[in-house]
């Protein structure tokens, strides 16, 4: 017979073999097998109890869908030891508790099995005034204490995307020359995420204004009134310095308004209305629930950002003096 390399049984064993012819006469030898536990790399085996890392570049894995008993994710060449547990195994962890989940399934937070430890983040990138995508944008992926852990750019589309660890704080960050800078507020990552963005230009006269908001109501308009002025999607103007660059009827936004020249003795107010639920009326059962209203100076600075409170046909934002002062 052919005896192989066992790693689970190793030693030295006593072997017998016995033959009897067909008189009945039987005749007996001796001797001793040993069983060596396999420690040499090329074997598929990995064995950190003797010091084995990997045993080729083949058992790094490069993803955890990747990953296996002899693929290990978030690894590298010269530090890659097998240590009972895999991404994609159905455990967060090791069946060896010498060995901690850190060291197994590195993941952001190991909450669950590493196969379904990552998520994606995506979004899309627009001009606020035009809605044309804008490609080349650098996207910035940052944890809780402002640190880049990924970047990437935008492509044709305006589209990016990330992958990342569950149970991390991130946030997102897109600069590009010409507009003002876009953020995300920190979120968690528990599910798939989708963060878009309407970057507003910079070079404008005093001040740009941008609505967005999310899929309900599916119409929200943005209006300033001075002076008997009324700048909003019945007259974009311009008119006594003020215009209605974007009027968005479908969800989303952005809705932009420029001010590009103040006028003296008035007082600015903005306002956004849910035009879905209660037309022009600032009475009845509607919301502007998710709207977020941002404010850029004349260089393309964020100066102010406003969320809704949530119920109501109509919310005041701010008003802004001749001097453009807000308040």
């Amino acid at each position: 017979g052919k005896a192989t390399n066992n790693e689970n049984d190793p030693g030295s064993y006593n072997i017998t073999v016995a033959a009897a012819n067909n008189c009945g006469v039987e005749a007996k030898t001796y001797f001793t097998l040993t069983v060596a536990a396999n420690k040499w790399c090329g074997d598929g085996i990995m064995q950190p109890s003797f010091g084995e890392k990997c045993d080729s570049s083949d058992n790094v894995a490069t993803s955890p869908a990747d990953s296996s008993s002899l693929k290990q994710y978030d690894c590298t060449i010269d530090d890659c030891e097998f240590k009972g547990g895999w991404c994609g195994d159905g455990k967060c962890g090791s069946e060896d508790s010498t060995y901690s989940v850190d060291d197994i399934e590195v993941c952001g937070v190991c909450v669950a099995d590493c196969g379904i430890c990552v998520y994606n983040i995506s979004g899309n990138i627009i001009d606020a005034m035009t809605l044309l995508p804008i490609s080349g944008a650098l996207v910035n992926l940052m944890d809780s204490a402002d640190v880049v852990v990924q970047n990437t750019h935008s492509d044709a589309n305006g589209d990016y995307s990330f992958i990342a660890g569950r149970g991390v704080s991130y946030k997102v960050t897109v600069t590009k020359s010409g507009y003002a800078d876009g953020y995300s507020g920190f979120f968690v990552l528990n599910s798939d995420v989708i963060k878009d963005f309407a970057l507003a230009g910079s070079g404008v006269g005093v001040a740009r204004i941008v609505l967005s908001w999310g899929v309900h109501p599916p119409d929200l308009d943005a209006h300033l009134t001075f002076n008997g002025t009324h700048i909003y999607y019945s007259n974009f103007g311009p008119k006594n310095g003020a215009q209605l660059d974007v009027d968005d009827l479908v969800s989303y936004g952005p809705e932009t308004i420029t001010i590009n020249a103040l006028v003296a003795g008035v007082t600015y107010e903005y306002y956004v209305q849910d035009y879905t639920n209660c037309g022009n009326s600032p009475y009845g059962g509607g919301t502007t629930a998710g709207a977020r209203v941002k404010v850029y100076n004349s260089g393309g600075i964020k100066i102010k950002e406003y969320n809704s409170p949530g119920a109501g046909c109509r919310w005041t934002v701010f008003h802004m003096t001749d001097e453009g002062v807000i308040f």
